[in-house]
């Protein structure tokens, strides 16, 4: 216990000194980033770091001085190196930003967690954008809300949004408590307006996901659960007719952290989605064991959207365990048809859109009809 208060000791003076600090990284460790002296007086602590999507970049805000500097980090394996040098800096501060992966651009807002104070003005300046340190464009609060009676009262002052984030296209995406949706240039703060697209099923409803970039069409007579995704860990929903149980279930299978970014660099989009696929059909009980093993009857092809799709049926195995190994069981059956469709954005790791039939689905000529009819529906969002 005394060497490892000693060893905190001289970290702590070593970066009041100004010393950088040497961290060693175990191999397949979650990645660590290791972070040179910053030379601020402790009355200016603690700060404010915010990180780009891909990892690339920090920055820091200093409270005291009003100051935000923007720093790049360069990885060597799991571990990064802040550098010593901020690449440019903004005489601003914030409660909540968002970097671009190229570390050029930010947005910030004073107000955090989407509450304003009591007396909060309309014209208030909710959002700064900056662009390599030049002066930012603003964006207020008129420019977001059209309802004002529809703000919500809390503790703290008024709720005036649900959700604020960088979304897979790196758009800043907000949600307001009056239920609108407004999408952001990072580079520019302009607003986007979103592409109609010209559906295939001219009756059907649409599913957006504005997080993960895609939308699709589903029958009007099928209800899905949730109908939002307002939990950024959802990426899975269930679609049923009306008093019948689930017909289909949707996964958006992405890579969540840098360790599984570079990962999935060196697979292929078929390995990517047997790795996520597998999963979603093991069972282990007391007695029983059940899992896939392979895919079966592949087939690659476009959809109506231009996106890659895979079609295939996966073997499922299971097993029941007896202390007699005459009573023990082995049953194989094939599952299917199972569609991924590639929905990632250029240049980006792979993420699949995953359609597969379940419980009464799997019974019903009519379902699969359908399953492969919202599969041509499949569009990646700009």
């Amino acid at each position: 216990m005394l060497m490892k208060t000693a060893i905190l000791i001289s970290v702590l003076f070593a970066v009041l000194a100004g010393q950088p600090i040497f961290v060693f990284a175990q191999q397949n460790a979650q990645p660590i980033l290791v972070e040179p002296a910053f030379q601020i007086s402790l009355s200016k602590l603690p700060l404010k770091t915010f990180d780009s999507p891909n990892d690339n970049f920090t920055a820091i805000v200093c409270p005291d001085d009003k100051n935000t500097f923007i720093y790049r980090v360069n990885w060597q394996g799991n571990t990064g190196y802040r550098e010593k040098q901020p690449m440019w800096k903004v005489q601003d501060c914030f409660k909540e930003m968002w970097i671009s992966d190229d570390g050029q651009s930010i947005v910030g807002t004073k107000f955090g967690k989407g509450v304003l104070p009591s007396d909060y003005a309309r014209d208030q300046i909710i959002f700064s954008f900056y662009n390599n340190g030049q002066l930012p464009s603003h964006v207020k609060l008129t420019e977001l809300i059209g309802e004002f009676s529809k703000l919500e009262k809390t503790s703290a002052g008024y709720r005036w949004a649900k959700n604020i984030y960088l979304n897979d296209a790196k758009k800043l995406v907000v949600e307001t408590v009056d239920d609108g949706n407004h999408l952001f240039n990072l580079a520019t703060g302009k607003p986007i307006l979103l592409e109609n697209a010209k559906f295939a099923q001219t009756n059907w409803k649409v599913f957006r996901d504005l997080r993960r970039c895609y939308e699709f069409q589903y029958p009007n007579d099928y209800l899905i659960d949730p109908p939002t995704l307002i939990n950024p860990l959802i990426t899975d929903f269930l679609l049923k007719k009306e008093k019948i149980r689930w017909l289909i279930h949707v996964s958006a299978e992405e890579t969540r952290d840098r360790q599984e970014r570079n990962r999935a660099a060196h697979m292929t989009f078929e390995d990517f989605v047997i790795e996520r696929i597998k999963p979603m059909y093991q069972a282990d009980g007391a007695d029983s064991s059940q899992y896939a093993t392979d895919l079966v009857k592949k087939e690659a092809f476009k959809n109506q959207n231009d996106l890659n799709v895979l079609s295939f049926y996966l073997t499922v195995v299971n097993e029941t365990f007896s202390e007699d190994p005459k009573e023990s069981t082995m049953e194989k059956r094939s599952e299917g048809p199972i569609y991924a469709v590639s929905i990632s954005l250029p240049n980006t790791p792979h993420k699949a859109l995953i359609l597969r039939p379940i419980d009464e689905g799997t019974k019903s000529k009519e379902n699969g009809e359908i399953l492969r009819k919202m599969v041509d529906t499949v569009r990646i969002l700009q």
